[in-house]
């Protein structure tokens, strides 16, 4: 059913950051949790892989997806016109374009990963200043945390995916790829602390993990 499904989705290889890869996991985070989200949010969209699957098997009312991308954001519109799907989609800059009286039970996010991409990686180091992998100083990361808080619902909750978060190297074909000051885990956990929030639960994404080669994890995150 799911791969079927992949091939209702619009995209490009420009867009394409992975979330065809980590919906299944998202999926079963949010499962877990036994709950419906009236309003759900998919940041930083992208084809939106993630929110539209999430929608697709019935776990949110109404699905809303944002991206700073107007190429993205085209591309889902096309594919919700396609498939005769209800979501309503935000050409945004974080939440700046989102309207301030929604908020979000359930908001999901597959941001830019990585620290510090070395541009001397032979074979990934042209990712370095791509926005899809590449969220230098945590930039994306602190922003995101700084705003979501207040367009959380009272008992909301994030599920964020995160790369070899217990490292402060990530090395792929034997290549340091990212080099970051300190295993990542260590400053998400200051910036949600000092964004109000608390992580409630952290979850391996097995499927994504046995393609990727290093652990990816799902940060359940709260009031």
């Amino acid at each position: 059913m799911y791969i079927e499904w992949l091939k209702t989705v619009h995209s490009t290889p420009e867009l394409d950051g992975g979330g065809w890869l980590l919906s299944q996991d998202f999926a079963n985070a949010i499962s877990r949790d036994h709950k419906l989200a009236a309003n759900l949010l998919e940041m930083g969209c992208g084809p939106s892989w993630i929110g539209l699957w999430l929608n697709e098997i019935g776990l949110c009312s109404n699905l809303h997806l944002s991206d700073i991308n107007p190429d993205a954001i085209a591309c889902v519109e096309k594919t919700i016109k396609d498939n005769n799907i209800v979501a309503a989609t935000y050409l945004s800059n974080m939440f700046d374009s989102i309207p301030e009286d929604i908020k979000f039970d359930c908001i999901v996010s597959n941001p830019p990963n990585y620290f510090d991409i070395q541009e001397s990686h032979t074979v990934c180091g042209h990712l370095s200043n791509d926005i899809r992998p590449s969220d230098r100083e945590w930039k994306f990361h602190k922003e995101f945390y700084r705003q979501v808080g207040d367009r959380l619902a009272e008992d909301g909750v994030i599920y964020i995916s995160e790369v070899d978060m217990y490292s402060d190297t990530v090395t792929i074909l034997g290549e340091v790829y990212d080099q970051r000051l300190c295993p990542a885990i260590d400053d998400f956990k200051d910036m949600i602390a000092t964004s109000g929030l608390k992580i409630k639960d952290i979850s391996l994404m097995v499927e994504a993990t046995k393609e990727a080669g290093f652990p990816l994890h799902i940060l359940k995150v709260g009031k």
